[in-house]
């Protein structure tokens, strides 16, 4: 690990070096261009630094801003959906069994995590019980991996909504079969 920071630290110092390099001709290219331009304003080679620096901000800034003005997390938007639905529906305080922590944050609900590789359906349905959660929340994704768990939570489960939408993971409520 540490050989790894050491390398990584090398390769930073001369890329610092190479970058300001770059800065340093993209302003001799600005003010060469600016040069040929004979406005009372860019008379002086003061004026005509300032702007060649101003306008290198302006492009870095313009390569910069789409990336950061793209939705962060995009494909986790269904988890806020779930959650926002669900207290829409069921109100604040919610007991949910979920994969999905995310959706109880939104539901501002109570989450207990779990894991459907080391508890079989029945076990899920008692620790629902044991708990008092009425809902089990998952991604999608766990019906992907293993098949056998979505015939036994669809034997044992009433689907209640799913969420999803192109290039996002779905999400998955069920209500355990009680009677209320």
């Amino acid at each position: 690990m540490a050989l790894y920071a050491t390398c990584k630290s090398t390769l930073l110092s001369f890329s610092v070096y190479w970058m300001e390099e770059g800065f340093v001709y993209l302003y001799g290219w600005f003010d060469h261009r600016l040069g040929y331009f004979n406005i009372v304003l860019l008379s002086k080679p003061k004026r005509r630094a300032l702007l060649a620096w101003l306008l290198l901000f302006l492009l870095a800034f313009a390569i910069i801003l789409p990336k950061t003005l793209k939705p962060q997390r995009y494909e986790r938007l269904p988890e806020k959906w779930a959650g926002i639905w669900m207290r829409s529906q069921y109100g604040k305080g919610t007991a949910m069994l979920t994969t999905a922590p995310r959706v109880a944050f939104y539901a501002d609900g109570v989450c207990e995590h779990i894991d459907f590789k080391k508890e079989t359906s029945d076990k899920i349905k008692a620790s629902m019980a044991e708990r008092g959660a009425r809902y089990l929340v998952f991604r999608g994704r766990t019906l992907a991996d293993d098949p056998e768990i979505g015939k036994s939570i669809n034997r044992n489960f009433i689907e209640v909504v799913r969420f999803e939408g192109k290039g996002m993971e779905k999400v998955v409520i069920f209500k355990g079969n009680v009677v209320d």
